[in-house]
């Protein structure tokens, strides 16, 4: 319980700290003054909403963003990409207490960084950063009492319309020649690998991760199931079974993970592993009868436990994708005669797609899709590893029907450019 004290020619308030402890607030100039204020603040203490003055002071941007970061339960490739971003903020916030960081800094800062990084990673740190400090303020009890940061739809300044890099969409002829390419480069794996990217539209981690046993023809016999399942063990033979039975007479896949390199938690140097999908967009995919037939092939082929192995037969996320496959497939490359049985021709570029990049190919089979306008929107999305918003993905659901139809099309569609 609190209390007021004559002092002088002003009143003290005296309110009981959330550790049991007394502390006071001076210059009060009458006795109903001081009483409101102590009253206030043991409502705010009771609350958990007291604010300590100077808990701010104390503690350092990097200290809090350190915090934060052990709180949060994100993906491993989040976290690493959260770690690099609080890595940049430090250089102009690390050592500032909380309390010092203004509008005014904070608005010379974001300006500042608007111009020196590119426009989408200058974006993702001004979102962490904010983030970070408005946490600061839901924090029980609160280190800051309210945001220094202006509100983010307050309008400043010369409106700038955002970026937004135009992807070209690749037609499925452009597709064939891609593949045909990798076929020079890569072999067999390579042509069928570009080909699945494309027809399954398989970001490049879950290409890199795609293992024999989730795939076509062995999955969905061969489903190991996934152990760690949140669901529950019971879940997860409920899913084997229901996939079994419903893909039995349908060629498919299981996208069950992407390989990709993530940070130990104790730090240190980075590992590949095997971890869920973008967003967890685990998902089944109906593959069309030409893609089925070649998997079958390739995996005829060489006896990895990855569906598409590196040039040297390991993993495909250990090699350089970029420098070594990618760029001869698109910019050409001349005949080389290697040491091993695979001698490669000579490579011609591939016009007009210069500047092509593998997530072009993810791009290629949504186009594809949206273009031929009679596929159910929550099939495609559900096939690109999306979720539906709202009320629509309550109640949207993908049937045999839906994936069959895509699959029908997207054969038409590869037939189509083989011929031309």
């Amino acid at each position: 319980m609190g209390w007021s004290e004559k002092r002088g020619t002003t009143w003290r308030a005296r309110f009981k700290l959330p550790n049991g402890k007394y502390d006071s607030e001076p210059g009060f100039l009458t006795k109903t003054q001081a009483d409101a204020y102590w009253q206030a603040q043991e409502t705010d203490v009771r609350r958990g909403d007291w604010f300590d003055p100077s808990a701010g002071e104390t503690m350092t941007f990097a200290e809090w963003a350190d915090q934060w970061l052990a709180t949060i339960d994100v993906s491993p490739g989040t976290e690493y990409n959260y770690v690099k971003r609080i890595r940049r903020l430090n250089l102009r916030w690390g050592d500032v207490p909380l309390s010092h960081i203004t509008t005014n800094a904070y608005l010379v800062w974001e300006k500042a960084t608007r111009k020196e990084l590119s426009a989408n990673f200058a974006s993702v740190v001004i979102q962490l950063f904010r983030m970070i400090v408005d946490d600061a303020v839901a924090h029980r009890p609160p280190l800051l009492k309210v945001s220094p940061l202006p509100a983010i739809n307050r309008r400043r300044g010369r409106y700038v319309p955002p970026v937004r890099k135009e992807v070209p969409t690749l037609a499925p002829e452009q597709v064939e020649q891609v593949a045909e390419n990798a076929r020079a480069v890569w072999g067999l794996t390579g042509y069928v690998a570009i080909l699945a990217k494309a027809y399954c539209g398989l970001r490049q981690g879950e290409l890199y991760g795609l293992r024999r046993e989730w795939c076509y023809p062995s999955w969905p016999a061969s489903d190991p199931g996934w152990p760690d399942n949140p669901a529950g063990k019971a879940a997860e033979r409920k899913r084997v079974k229901a996939a079994q039975e419903r893909y039995k007479d349908m060629p498919a896949l299981r996208v069950q993970w992407q390989h990709q390199y993530v940070s130990p938690p104790e730090g240190g140097k980075r590992q590949p592993e095997l971890v869920l999908p973008k967003y967890g967009s685990v998902r089944d995919l109906v593959v069309p009868p030409f893609l089925a037939e070649l998997l079958a092939e390739v995996l005829q082929s060489h006896d990895s436990e990855w569906v598409f192995p590196s040039l040297t037969g390991g993993p495909l996320l250990l090699t350089d994708f970029s420098t070594y496959i990618w760029k001869p497939v698109i910019q050409g490359a001349e005949a080389r005669t290697a040491r091993s049985d695979f001698h490669r021709p000579a490579i011609k570029p591939l016009d007009g797609l210069e500047d092509a990049v593998p997530h072009w190919l993810r791009h290629a089979m949504k186009r594809w899709l949206d273009e031929d306008g009679h596929h159910s929107r929550v099939a495609v999305e559900t096939r690109m590893g999306h979720r539906m918003q709202g009320v629509e993905d309550v109640y949207a659901a993908v049937t045999p029907g839906m994936e069959q139809s895509i699959a029908k099309s997207l054969q038409e569609r590869w037939e189509k450019a083989r011929r031309s």
